[in-house]
């Protein structure tokens, strides 16, 4: 019981050294800022300081969070879905097995893996139509496609021509 005493005491004197803390502050609320001196940087740095510069300058102007920007007239495509071509983010379904891919038919697109240990997640669209790719896991189904297993780098869908295995690009392989 001698504690709860020494516990009040020594918390009085905290907020009565804060008190004259505050008493003694200025009250127009103006600090002075500390003198801070950036070192420059070095001239071996890769680029230019005034194409940095510039860009930086285009980028604060741009007012990306202004409450009267709008979205673009028309929507960035990416070349793959654009062209038509496969996707470069999908290899062809190893030999054993898979089944090819549908012919004519758009391939889901595989944008990004997540294993964890308490579950694994990938990015997939499935639709080339729809706003974006969604989160799914293992056992889920979109359509005529269902996910099989999800790997660190390579998901497996069940669909209407049989087996599809979806990789992404090693990082040696992106440009």
């Amino acid at each position: 019981m001698h504690a709860l005493p020494r516990l009040l005491m020594a918390s009085g004197v905290v907020l009565g050294a804060a008190g004259v803390a505050l008493a003694v502050m200025p009250t127009d609320g103006h600090v002075d800022p500390l003198p801070v001196s950036l070192a420059p940087l070095p001239a071996s740095l890769p680029g230019n300081a005034a194409v940095a510069d510039s860009l930086a300058e285009e980028i604060v102007l741009a007012n990306v969070f202004a409450g009267d920007r709008t979205p673009p007239a028309t929507r960035y495509t990416p070349p793959e879905l654009a062209g038509g071509g496969d996707p470069p983010d999908m290899a062809a379904a190893p030999p054993g097995g898979e089944a090819p891919s549908m012919s004519g038919a758009l391939e889901p697109l595989l944008f990004g893996t997540i294993v964890r240990d308490t579950g694994s997640l990938a990015l997939l669209q499935f639709d080339h139509a729809s706003a974006g790719p969604r989160l799914y896991r293992a056992g889920d189904r979109e359509g005529s496609w269902r996910v099989v297993s999800i790997a660190p780098r390579e998901v497996v869908l069940a669909g209407p021509a049989g087996r599809l295995v979806l990789r992404l690009p090693t990082p040696e392989d992106r440009p």
